[in-house]
């Protein structure tokens, strides 16, 4: 079955933004999946969960390339909905409109429950070759919502349950050069060290209008969006990114995500103030095996730097006693809490 959505078409009859940033450049979108070579990794018993999906343009791209077997859009808007509804052939029953918003967890579940979906474990030797998913989140909400899959990713939860799951993200440029932020950068913060950890995260679809300061050669992109009507509303630029989680896990996980998040409070200021907040006398007994790096910024320290911490702090006796990153279900997302015992310092 192919999605016969258009630029044209779109431009016509579906002109609402919805809060939301969207290509609309399809024959870009088909380049970008083809040197992704995606229809060449994707061949057998493909599921593609597509959320957000807003004017179709490149769900209709990947559809039409990749060919799945269920392709599930998570749209709740009815705008949205009433548009993209007049593209799918009930009959052919491999398109599949599920108007949940994805925001929810509970939306997920429920795509499995209803049987909407049947996700396939795979080994996490390779990416899951049977399970795509791709999201818009260039609303104001859509970095919390990257945040979230960046932790599932990290503690396998989520879709991340099934094996390692690909996702190709739509983000906004303030959120792109937070992940992306390499050590020294003054975008360089806590997500940017997470998504290094975790995840193989490419650039795949640039904005020659945005002003972006990237690594060119570590981030080099496979296509750049270069008109301004390649996107709607045409003075929002966005970016395509690709995150391929890895298979390795990260060793004292719990300790790692508490020591980014800590010292990320004084990213500015020496690695030696950022240990006292770790714990009381953290400084003391963690300084002397550390201190090639006391004098080191967290916002200028590589991910192997933050795993020398991590390790240093894994091996404190007197490290807090940490509930770190236990999740509750809500309404609309995933929570992290965390709390703080006290020492068995004296």
């Amino acid at each position: 079955m192919s999605v016969g959505i258009t630029p044209s078409i779109v431009e016509a009859s579906f002109r609402k933004s919805f809060g939301r940033r969207s290509i609309l450049n399809y024959n870009l979108s088909v380049s970008a999946i083809r040197k992704m070579k995606l229809a060449e990794y994707y061949k057998d018993n493909v599921t593609i969960i597509d959320a957000y999906p807003g004017n179709g343009i490149w769900s209709a791209a990947l559809h039409n390339e990749i060919k799945p077997a269920n392709h599930v859009l998570l749209e709740p808007l009815v705008g949205a909905q009433k548009f993209l509804k007049q593209f799918i052939d009930p009959s052919k029953n491999t398109l599949k409109l599920w108007p949940e918003d994805p925001f929810r967890w509970a939306t997920y579940e429920n795509i499995v429950t209803e049987k909407v979906i049947t996700p396939i474990v795979h080994p996490r030797t390779e990416i899951n070759p049977h399970l795509l998913f791709t999201c818009n989140l260039s609303t104001i909400q859509g970095e919390q919502l990257c945040v979230q899959f960046l932790n599932c990713v990290m503690n396998r939860n989520w879709i991340q349950k099934y094996g390692r799951v690909r996702m190709l993200l739509w983000i906004r440029y303030s959120t792109l050069v937070k992940l992306l932020a390499t050590p020294g950068s003054k975008r360089r913060g806590r997500v940017s060290v997470q998504t290094e950890a975790c995840s193989d995260t490419r650039l795949i679809i640039d904005n020659k209008m945005a002003d972006l300061t990237l690594d060119k050669q570590k981030y080099e992109p496979l296509e750049v969006m270069t008109k301004p009507n390649d996107i709607f509303p045409t003075k929002a630029p966005i970016a395509l990114i690709q995150v391929d989680p890895l298979e390795a896990d990260i060793e004292q996980l719990d300790y790692f995500e508490y020591v980014i998040r800590t010292l990320f409070i004084l990213k500015t200021r020496p690695l030696k103030e950022g240990l006292a907040i770790l714990g009381p006398g953290a400084l003391d007994d963690m300084g002397p095996s550390l201190r090639p790096l006391l004098n080191k910024k967290p916002a200028d320290m590589t991910l192997e730097e933050f795993f020398l911490v991590t390790k240093a702090f894994g091996a404190w006796p007197f490290k807090p006693e940490i509930l770190h990153d236990f999740y509750a279900e809500s309404d609309y997302s995933l929570h992290a809490t965390s709390v703080s015992n006290s020492s068995g310092r004296t």
